[in-house]
């Protein structure tokens, strides 16, 4: 399967649809309407689904993936992709900006031209474990059959492709997924530095609080004394 992508960039220069390759696990979600997230250059970006078809006149091995979809259901309705062209061709503005003019705030992409989100690959197994199986009971290469069993247990984080990788793909057995990096590590360490931050300043008034208090206690003592011996 293969889409027609509308990028949320709103610059003339990419007003135009771009063609991408759907991974048979995303196959199911994809509709007209529904955005979707792909690669762009060295960018990440979202963008609309405008259309689908089973076939590419293009050459295969230059199509990229999508990397995933975004939404279960479509958030532009034919009537609004209708007015959206509508509107692109008798307001000279950008189709993607009449899209983007009619969802709400909480839909609208941010597009950076520095986007650093990082996503890591996983092989996912596509094929069933009788099949891998048999597969593995006449191949020959131990490093495919290694990762054939691994496979078998769960998706598989790459961190190198190889040509045994490949060869996986290539037999149909697994795909490659993409998932956003975690990143709540490092929000999560910034966090506790500020109330580890916190605690250290409670803890210094505290002690001077103490010794203010103290001092205080000295000096009524002392006078005390003083008075004393006075008497």
């Amino acid at each position: 399967m293969y889409v027609s992508v509308l990028t949320q960039i709103g610059a003339k220069a990419v007003d135009q649809t771009f063609f991408y390759h759907v991974p048979k696990l995303l196959e199911n979600n994809i509709k007209i309407g529904v955005r979707v997230r792909i690669p762009f250059g060295n960018m990440i970006l979202d963008g609309f689904v405008l259309g689908i078809s089973d076939n590419s006149s293009y050459d295969n091995s230059k199509i990229k993936d999508i990397i995933n979809v975004i939404d279960k259901e479509p958030v532009l309705n034919k009537e609004m992709l209708l007015l959206g062209k509508y509107m692109s061709d008798n307001l000279l503005a950008s189709l993607s900006s009449c899209y983007q003019v009619m969802l709400p705030k909480a839909l609208k992409a941010e597009v950076k031209s520095n986007i650093k989100i990082k996503y890591d690959r996983y092989l996912h197994r596509i094929k069933s474990i009788e099949e891998i199986d048999r597969y593995i009971d006449n191949c020959k290469y131990e490093s495919q059959i290694n990762l054939l069993c691994k496979l078998k247990e769960g998706d598989i984080l790459i961190t190198k492709m190889s040509s045994s990788i490949n060869t996986i793909i290539k037999y149909g057995f697994a795909s490659i997924i993409y998932e956003e990096c975690k990143r709540y590590n490092k929000d999560w360490l910034v966090i506790l530095l500020y109330l580890l931050l916190v605690r250290v300043i409670l803890f210094y008034y505290m002690a001077l609080l103490v010794v203010v208090r103290l001092r205080y206690i000295w000096m009524l003592l002392k006078r005390l004394l003083i008075m004393g011996k006075v008497l």
